[in-house]
């Protein structure tokens, strides 16, 4: 479940795509180098849903918010749902997002043989977005959390992706400009928790009486 149609898009597509590329032989491992009876079905393989062959149906995807009607799943993938910070500062919009996940996502889950999967993934931008919902939820202690920030004591998570150099210059730019929104987008740590929401918090000796202002704070 992308946060919107596009990302829904290219994510259907790009699995859909893997599964059917046999590749060049000799050349990097495929999908179907490793499962070589796995094959789409010709009759049923839209981006959005799609079958592997003799089944009825095996992928379907849809936006965060999105609809599901009709559809039981045994592995569910919630896949960055969040944007941007101006969604994560808006409680509405994150209450909505959680009322949608446990009305509407949770109702499809299947018990066949086994518990279900459950992955959410996303940007850590606020302790009451869905992820932190779920884990403060009587639930919680089931969920497995991977946490990976982009750089630990001077060494890269990818350098291949991020060079360390790189990655000093975006520092300079971002996190000089909004340090709270750095740390959340390269260190998974909620705005909220850093104090982002309350700050240049300033206090009075005494009220203000009326029309009367005062400039001056502590």
């Amino acid at each position: 479940f992308p946060s919107h149609d596009i990302l829904l898009k290219k994510s259907a597509r790009a699995v859909r795509d893997i599964i059917r590329d046999q590749g060049v032989k000799g050349m990097n491992i495929t999908y179907h180098d490793i499962f070589p009876d796995t094959h789409i079905s010709n009759d049923n393989a839209s981006v959005k849903d799609w079958a592997l062959d003799g089944q009825y149906f095996n992928y379907t995807g849809t936006g965060a918010g999105g609809t599901i009607t009709g559809v039981g799943t045994n592995c569910q993938i919630i896949d960055d749902p969040v944007k941007s910070s101006i969604e994560a500062y808006n409680l509405r919009f994150l209450d909505e997002q959680y009322s949608w996940y446990v009305g509407t996502v949770l109702s499809r889950t299947e018990y066949v043989g086994k518990e279900p999967i459950e992955i959410i993934n996303h940007t850590r931008w606020n302790t009451k977005d869905l992820c932190g919902r779920v884990l403060s939820s009587d639930l919680g202690d089931k969920w497995f959390v991977l946490k990976m920030p982009i750089e630990h004591e001077g060494h890269m998570l990818c350098e291949k992706i991020l060079p360390y150099k790189s990655f000093k210059e975006k520092e300079a730019g971002i996190a000089a400009e909004d340090p709270y929104i750095w740390r959340a987008n390269y260190y998974q740590e909620p705005i909220d928790m850093v104090g982002n929401l309350f700050k240049n918090l300033l206090t009075y000796d005494k009220l203000p009486e009326d029309g009367e202002r005062i400039v001056t704070g502590k």
